[in-house]
């Protein structure tokens, strides 16, 4: 895996993980911090008593600390997972996936053995028209894209994914309950 697929691997983990809602409640909650602390640092040197002016300082500090935090959330976790990638083993080498009916083997599952599609399906695993993110129980997320297919073998892969981690819905009766 070279940089270009880690960093977009890492933009599919982050749109999988932050949902639109929450990406716009972190600049709800960053954007005013980052404009009311600097302000209200500005407004406290007209404070005649220093020992509150030095403490309203640390919580001056504080509050443009989270609003930076919430506001550019998306860009330090991109960062830190974009520094976290160059340090795996995996990082610059190929990756094999073998997709079958009955599960996925890779290399870098640490087996021969087949893991069930079940497996990925119940931990969350998402399939789009450019992606699979197989996601496992441990948290640890496998990300295949279609550029790694030619374009028959994409849609075939793709449709076998879609089926396999698809939730089943469960229907209830009366006379089950």
């Amino acid at each position: 895996m070279d940089r270009e697929a880690w960093k977009a691997f890492v933009r599919c983990r982050y749109r999988i993980a932050n949902p639109l809602w929450k990406r716009l409640l972190r600049l709800v909650i960053g954007v005013p911090q980052l404009i009311v602390a600097p302000w209200a640092f500005c407004r406290s040197f007209a404070m005649e008593n220093t020992s509150v002016r030095s403490m309203l300082w640390s919580i001056y500090a504080l509050q443009l600390l989270f609003g930076v935090y919430f506001t550019f959330h998306r860009w330090l976790s991109h960062w830190i997972d974009g520094r976290r990638g160059s340090a795996q083993a995996f990082f610059n080498t190929e990756l094999r996936y073998a997709l079958s009916t009955e599960g996925i083997a890779s290399e870098q599952f640490g087996s021969d053995m087949i893991f069930p599609w079940q497996l990925f399906r119940d931990a969350g695993s998402r399939v789009t028209k450019k992606e699979i993110l197989l996601i496992t129980n441990n948290g640890a997320a496998h990300w295949i894209p279609a550029t790694a297919f030619a374009d028959g073998q994409w849609n075939v892969v793709h449709q076998l994914a879609c089926r396999k981690l698809a939730k089943k819905s469960v229907s209830l009766s009366v006379d089950d309950l």
